[in-house]
């Protein structure tokens, strides 16, 4: 069969029927489906409930695989080293946890050669810096409010707006020049040496303070500047979400049955339970470096398979990549580290679990963009690639105004998550989603181009 010939049945078995009709265009965007394999899948709304729950199950795979297996040997392995937590936690724990996202990232630099992947990280990070504090806000006991510390909140979320800032500058215009990503990489890579000298840091801004008003910080307890006593960031919150794992464990084979569960939970638990069994035979934890690196591969495979998933949807129902990747395909990204804040939030770290969220970001950011484009840009020999950033560079301007908004808020209330900061965050997301469909769907002005029609693509 020649190769045209099986374009063609590529065409006329997979999109054939397309659900809200498709008109020839003279301008428009070639889809990312033709750089991924037939799906196989019936075409219609069937086809795309199919891959709906095919997708939900890759996110399911994707947490499993994440809280479960990498981040708990990580943190088992890096136990007993002189390097703070806040390092190994900014750094080898965030890189661990960002994982799907790089993995996205590199699909999309390489295979897609689209925005994809960025849409998906600023997606990501909406996600964590206020679906994360909404719900661990949910799990304050109005009696027992604990404040969040200051110095580590103020920290990450100032270097979370820097690492937006960077992408701004860097996705400004229709090309990404090739000594941007290589300022977002070395921006990280700074980042991490302020991490170590963070101690000396907080030292000299504790005398500043106390030589300005010492009265007023003995005045106000209630609002702490930094903790005394070490800050502990992602390797304790992946050892108390051991916890979790034995519960996991448990579902194995030769376990004890479930006890007391409902008919929804026992429903999950069976039809998780052929995943499970894999999981737990390929990636044995008794083996920290083969579980690393099995791990890795599972990320890596189910972030392509999710990928996949969100770009066939978005184009059988005609919505724009970038629109998915950034509502969809963020949401799922976001899973893991939610469930490890939740994990922090149940013990009281409540400034732990906000931390984890926005610190995850500035990895996100600087290095799963910047560094996938700096290596696109090394073996390519250009001086630029070309993305299309105009709806990206909006988002992340208004991700900018939201994280100022957030941080004016905690501090409107003390620095103290309750149920009312909740709820305004969740709104707050709310809001954000709209705006970006909005804007994603050329309400406001143009942004993307319509999809392309696969017959016209081929036959005009």
């Amino acid at each position: 069969m020649t190769q045209h010939a099986m374009e063609e049945t590529f065409i006329l078995n997979d999109f054939s029927e397309p659900m809200l009709g498709w008109a020839p265009w003279d301008n428009c965007t070639s889809p990312a489906i033709l750089d991924f394999p037939y799906t196989g899948l019936p075409g219609g709304l069937f086809g795309v409930l199919i891959s709906c729950l095919f997708l939900v199950y890759m996110y399911a795979v994707l947490t499993a695989v994440c809280n479960f297996y990498l981040l708990p040997t990580l943190a088992d392995m890096w136990k007993g080293m002189t390097v703070t937590s806040d390092v190994i936690g900014a750094t080898i724990m965030a890189a661990a946890a960002a994982t799907p996202e790089l993995a996205i990232s590199l699909v999309s630099t390489f295979w897609i050669e689209g925005e994809v992947g960025a849409e998906a990280i600023v997606g990501s990070a909406t996600f964590n810096c206020l679906i994360i504090p909404g719900v661990c806000a949910f799990l304050t006991k109005s009696h027992n409010e604990k404040p969040i510390d200051i110095w580590p909140l103020t920290r990450d979320a100032l270097m979370f707006c820097i690492s937006l800032a960077c992408l701004i500058f860097c996705v400004h215009g229709e090309y990404v020049h090739w000594y941007k990503p290589f300022i977002m990489v070395i921006v990280y890579f700074a980042y991490v040496i302020g991490l170590l000298l963070e101690k000396y840091l907080r030292r000299k801004t504790m005398m500043l303070y106390y030589w300005i008003n010492e009265e007023e910080e003995k005045n106000s307890p209630h609002i702490s500047l930094c903790s005394d006593k070490h800050y502990e960031l992602r390797t304790d919150c992946y050892s108390s979400c051991n916890e979790a794992d034995v519960e996991y464990k448990s579902r194995l084979p030769g376990k004890s049955s479930i006890e007391k569960e409902t008919l929804l939970t026992q429903l999950c638990s069976l039809l998780f339970w052929p995943v499970t069994i894999i999981l737990y035979i390929t990636i044995p934890r008794k083996y920290p470096s083969l579980a690393i690196f099995m791990s890795l591969t599972w990320i890596a495979v189910v972030s392509y398979i999710a990928t996949w998933m969100i770009i066939y949807i978005g184009y059988n129902l005609n919505i724009p990549d970038s629109l998915m990747a950034l509502t969809v395909l963020g949401f799922g990204l976001g899973i893991p580290e939610l469930l490890s804040s939740i994990c922090a939030a149940k013990t009281g770290k409540y400034t732990m679990a906000l931390c984890n969220a926005f610190g995850a970001n500035t990895f996100n950011i600087l290095l799963c963009l910047g560094l996938p484009w700096s290596i696109k840009l090394l073996i390519s020999n250009n001086q630029s690639i070309w993305v299309n950033t105009e709806g990206l560079a909006y988002n992340c301007a208004l991700i900018l105004v939201i994280v100022t908004v957030i941080y004016a808020s905690l501090a409107l209330n003390e620095f103290v998550l309750d149920k009312k900061i909740g709820c305004f965050f969740l709104v707050l997301y709310s809001i954000f989603v709209v705006l970006s469909t909005l804007i994603e769907m050329n309400v406001f002005y143009p942004v993307n181009l319509p999809l392309c029609n696969i017959k016209d693509y081929y036959y005009d």
